[in-house]
């Protein structure tokens, strides 16, 4: 029998790998258009949203669930309480993902220092951790690898670590871990993962513009069906 999909996540946090690798698309926008409502509407309502989310979930058959720590104050804490909603309601045992800029990136959004930004990354993954996120990924828009950036980033991954969540660092197609595969955030670009694939994401929140159906048939084409 298979492992449901948390508990291959923690055998990833303890050595590395992950058998059947975890498919996990980091996918939002388009469970708006299954609650047929508007997606600022549908990112700042915790009840739709958690609704919304496992429906997209259960539609694609995918082994996890994201929500995002992007955008405003509002959506920010509607994610993190959906993401607590769902750690008790999910059908399946998903992983639930929390994406979000990594240091260097919200820097730039923020207009701050590295070290800031870290601070602020931070705070933002502690509250996901703390309502029961598994998985946290980190969208770099530039390779990282200089000391302050290593500074920022140390203490987001120990405190992940500390909650028995994995972390990982996605820019463009390179990641921080070995045996992860990054898809393009163009769905019609999804090709199968490499043989021995822990995890497969993709290099950020899959845009709004591409609808639920192309979506649907990229995870299809994956999974085979």
């Amino acid at each position: 029998m298979t492992a449901t999909p948390r508990a291959r996540a923690r055998l990833l946090l303890r050595s590395g790998r992950a058998q059947p690798g975890l498919l996990a698309p980091l996918v939002v926008a388009q469970a708006a258009e299954i609650e047929a409502l508007p997606l600022d509407e549908f990112l700042t309502n915790p009840t739709k949203l958690s609704k919304g989310l496992t429906s997209l979930h259960q539609a694609l058959g995918t082994d996890a669930i994201t929500v995002s720590g992007q955008g405003s104050a509002e959506q920010l804490d509607a994610a993190v309480e959906a993401t607590a909603r769902l750690v008790a309601t999910a059908p399946g045992d998903p992983v639930l993902i929390a994406v979000l800029p990594g240091p260097g990136a919200l820097a730039g959004e923020r207009g701050c220092d590295l070290e800031r930004g870290g601070e602020l990354v931070l705070d933002i993954v502690k509250r996901f951790l703390e309502a029961g996120s598994h998985l946290v990924v980190l969208v770099e828009d530039a390779a990282p690898g200089t000391d302050d950036w290593r500074s920022a980033i140390t203490p987001v991954v120990n405190v992940a670590r500390f909650h028995q969540a994995v972390s990982v660092v996605v820019t463009g197609d390179a990641t921080s871990m070995p045996n992860v595969f990054v898809l393009p955030d163009e769905p019609k670009e999804w090709t199968a993962p490499p043989a021995g694939t822990a995890l497969t994401v993709t290099a950020g929140v899959v845009p709004a513009h591409h609808s639920f159906a192309e979506v649907h048939e990229a995870c299809r084409r994956l999974l085979g069906d």
